[in-house]
């Protein structure tokens, strides 16, 4: 499993502008999808969404940026399946 996270400044950024919304409104939009993606991710595997404990890796995409995110997953899942 994969999970990539952002600090909540660069995740309200990008929503806003991918949506052309105001900042609330991407926070209540991140809030309402970070609720929903935890009971569903929670309920399906037994495990807690967002521990680092369960994911083979966890990736910071505000810190590499999205085209970068890509890259490093890309990567990690040539080596992951050899």
């Amino acid at each position: 499993m994969l999970f990539a996270y952002a600090d909540i400044k660069g995740r309200i950024k990008r929503i806003s502008l991918h949506k052309n919304i105001v900042d609330n409104k991407a926070l209540e939009e991140i809030e309402h999808t970070d609720r929903e993606r935890s009971k569903c991710y929670n309920y399906y595997t037994g495990k807690v969404w967002g521990a680092a404990d369960s994911h083979y890796l966890c990736i910071n995409s505000a810190a590499l940026g999205v085209d970068q995110t890509v890259k490093l997953i890309r990567f990690f899942i040539g080596k992951k399946l050899k």
